[in-house]
């Protein structure tokens, strides 16, 4: 078992907003979330990549990754787990990404990250990439402000094909694409 999220809850204070969610992931495997606007399914995913923020918390439940219970447990857990084993494409691309880096800087940190690989290499791999999702490879250069919304979203899909996480949220990831 990857991933098993079981009678998960999210709220604050007192009142739960996201109530009793349990699933399973197996690798290889892909699951889709399907629900009315407001109804959780965000605060579902951050939850998982421990990014709620005050008040929201989780009330209840646990999540176990690869056999080890990441919560209850600390929040080093999920952190460590963060970026490189789970990775999440948020629904605004724009806001995800650093106004101040370049794109090919942005797909290079990434990859740096999760696969230690030097910085030269890094670079050339997210052209490569880039092109890989209809980009082209010059792009690495261009700053998010410099590129549609659609074009962002690529950058983002990008970024996750070059990590390779074991689990890959995606909140709406084909929001603004052609």
């Amino acid at each position: 078992m990857l991933l098993e999220v079981d009678q998960l809850s999210i709220g604050k204070d007192e009142e739960n907003i996201v109530q009793q969610v349990s699933f399973t992931l197996e690798r290889g495997e892909i699951f889709g979330l399907l629900g009315a606007s407001g109804c959780g399914k965000t605060l579902l995913a951050y939850a998982l990549c421990d990014l709620l923020t005050p008040p929201l918390h989780i009330t209840n439940g646990t999540i176990h990754f690869s056999g080890e219970q990441v919560h209850p447990g600390g929040r080093k857990n999920i952190l460590a787990l963060r970026g490189k084993n789970i990775f999440m494409m948020f629904q605004s691309a724009a806001a995800a990404l650093n106004p101040y880096m370049t794109v090919g800087q942005q797909i290079s940190e990434a990859l740096k990250q999760a696969h230690g690989i030097q910085t030269k290499v890094a670079l050339q791999e997210a052209g490569r990439l880039l092109k890989r999702v209809g980009l082209e490879d010059r792009l690495v250069s261009a700053y998010p402000f410099q590129l549609s919304g659609g074009m962002l979203q690529r950058v983002l899909i990008a970024i996750a094909l070059g990590i390779c996480p074991d689990v890959l949220i995606a909140d709406e990831p084909t929001t603004g694409l052609d």
